[in-house]
């Protein structure tokens, strides 16, 4: 066993302050080794004084280029004091935005306060350049400049939820830091699943939507009015599916209508036959989030490793995760990783649950789940799993960590069969009607019932 004393992701471009927020482990006082500036020093805040004096610091660095001197008025009214001292230029606060494009002004005053009030957390500075002992578990707030994209949504229990347009990642934040929010209900869905198709050619098997060549479309004015349901109910993201998503005529204007209303669409496919058409791929790219490529063999793998190579990281190459049927009958998983890993292949994987509806009849195959975690430690950036995979290998992630029950935080629209429900594979079908005006209304009622 070993105690983790020192941990930095990425590499060091220069030198810099670091600034956490962290959680107390004993009880201490206010510890400045140089100076009394945020810089570079190490230093150790935890009295409300000196906590105030930070964010009011940083109030005026974060607000003062826009306002001027006003700053001092919103550091007054949000945490009582002024600025105490300098704020380093690499630890300055960046606001995430609400989906309207205004800052998120609730978020720093709530998050701020509610740090400067909580004596278990301290605020922890220092630098870069030695490997220090932080024997502080630091808490996730996305503050630091080093990252953008960030949009912000407060729930009616004061609850903030964070969602990252660049990389997806997604954040909750209880009003007490501390809190564990799993399984926790949103007020409105975060994510909604829709069904765009139910056409496509390859007649998979294991088909858990029964799609088919003659599978129908959705109308487009449908899926408008759904998008704008959906911008309604502050919802960050959709994933488009079918049946085979990019077989849909509209497709370019369905991914372009949705970022139209402020959500990042993205979406899974077979097809990859529109690699071959280079403004295609600009206008995926341009408008998604991510691409995943559903892959059932060795064979899928190396024909999509040799179209994205052909294709060239200028277009949707970084935008690219595989996607693996965990159980799938016949697919070799394990074959599959070690040949990613021989081969240094290490493109964003999803795991998702093998569902045993529509074509797919068969049973699942059982996976050695600690064998796949063992595989799953080498160099990939993100590992995704749905509530599939989560209920069928429940040790695969800590549980407190994740959410295994369909319905929290998302909802499934099928645009074809004009229909809302739970999830793509479970659920009762409520039926809609997408040209009424209140259809934002009518969607939140059916998730909030679920």
């Amino acid at each position: 066993m070993y105690k983790l004393q020192y941990i930095r992701l990425g590499f060091a471009n220069n030198s810099s302050s670091t600034h956490s927020i962290v959680i107390l482990n004993k009880s201490t006082s206010d510890n400045f080794e140089d100076g009394d500036d945020y810089g570079w020093q190490k230093f150790l805040l935890v009295s409300k004084e000196e906590k105030a004096k930070y964010f009011a610091s940083q109030t005026n660095y974060v607000f003062g280029p826009s306002i001027g001197n006003a700053s001092n008025v919103i550091s007054g009214n949000y945490f009582g004091t002024e600025a105490g001292s300098k704020i380093d230029h690499q630890s300055i606060f960046a606001l995430p935005e609400l989906r309207n494009g205004e800052k998120a002004f609730d978020f720093f005053k709530d998050i701020g306060c509610r740090i400067i009030n909580d004596n278990r957390i301290g605020i922890y500075g220092g630098n870069d350049n030695s490997d220090e002992d932080l024997t502080y578990k630091e808490l996730n707030i996305p503050f630091r400049h080093l990252y953008d994209g960030w949009l912000a949504r407060k729930e009616k229990d004061e609850t903030w939820i964070l969602f990252n347009v660049i990389t997806g990642t997604k954040i909750r934040l209880a009003v007490d830091l501390l809190k564990n929010t799993t399984n926790r209900k949103s007020d409105t869905p975060e994510l909604v699943d829709v069904k765009i198709t139910d056409n496509c050619i390859s007649n998979c098997t294991f088909c858990y939507q029964n799609s088919s060549p003659n599978g129908k479309h959705a109308n487009l004015n449908d899926i408008e009015n759904i998008a704008i349901a959906l911008d309604k109910l502050n919802v960050f993201e959709v994933v488009l599916g079918g049946g085979e998503p990019t077989n849909h005529p509209d497709f370019i204007k369905i991914i372009k209508l949705f970022r139209k209303y402020n959500i990042v669409p993205s979406f899974t496919t077979r097809n990859i036959s529109w690699f071959n058409d280079l403004k295609f791929c600009k206008k995926i790219r341009d408008n998604i989030g991510s691409v995943a490529l559903s892959c059932t063999s060795l064979e899928d793998l190396k024909r999509y490793e040799s179209a994205l190579e052909n294709l060239g990281k200028s277009e949707v190459y970084l935008k690219t995760t595989y996607q693996f049927i965990v159980g799938l009958p016949g697919l070799n998983i394990k074959e599959i990783l070690l040949y990613m890993i021989n081969n240094k292949i290490y493109r964003n994987i999803s795991l998702v649950g093998y569902k045993q509806t529509g074509r797919a009849v068969l049973p699942g195959e059982e996976i050695n789940v600690e064998e796949l975690s063992n595989l799953m430690r080498f160099n990939w950036s993100y590992i995704n799993v749905d509530t599939a995979f989560l209920k069928s290998y429940p040790s695969f992630v800590q549980q407190k960590t994740c959410e295994t029950k369909e319905g929290l935080n998302s909802i499934y629209i099928d645009a074809v069969t004009k229909t809302v429900r739970e999830s793509s594979y479970t659920g009762v079908p409520w039926i809609v009607d997408f040209d009424k005006e209140d259809l934002a209304k009518r969607i939140n009622d059916i998730f909030e019932k679920i």
